[in-house]
């Protein structure tokens, strides 16, 4: 059993609840071997792409009928292709997160198409990040 991350009570009760069912999933379809390793690099580069959102929203005055809730998981899915080469299928996502999986996908090409398909994260951003997210503990 995985323990919990070090900042998991900082995140809002929605988040927290994503966040319970990646690491206390009990499923046998699913094979969490290096889940803990990466899930830290997935978390912060999650955090990148949120980020990145919500610069592009207020650079456009746009706004998204996306909860956080929403925009947090499906970042959390980019970011796991993004790093992995085996990623999570959308089944498990729309279990952990309880959004439903051809919602997901509707989320995906929505929030990939605001970030121009660049989920290329530079090694001083990502650094920036961790550091960051390392204070708050």
């Amino acid at each position: 059993m995985l323990s919990k991350p070090k900042y998991y009570n900082c995140y809002p009760p929605n988040i927290q609840l994503v966040l319970q069912g990646i690491w206390y999933h009990q499923s046998s379809e699913y094979d969490y071997n290096g889940l803990h390793n990466l899930l830290y690099n997935e978390l912060y580069i999650s955090f990148i792409y949120m980020d990145r959102i919500k610069q592009s929203l207020d650079l456009y005055r746009r706004t998204t009928t996306l909860s956080i809730h929403e925009i947090f998981s499906t970042c959390l899915i980019l970011a796991n292709k993004w790093i992995s080469d085996t990623p999570y299928a959308i089944d498990f996502w729309s279990e952990i997160t309880f959004v439903d999986k051809y919602q997901l996908i509707q989320y995906e090409k929505f929030l990939l198409r605001i970030l121009k398909y660049d989920l290329h994260v530079k090694h001083e951003e990502f650094i920036f990040w961790k550091r960051s997210c390392d204070i708050i503990q």
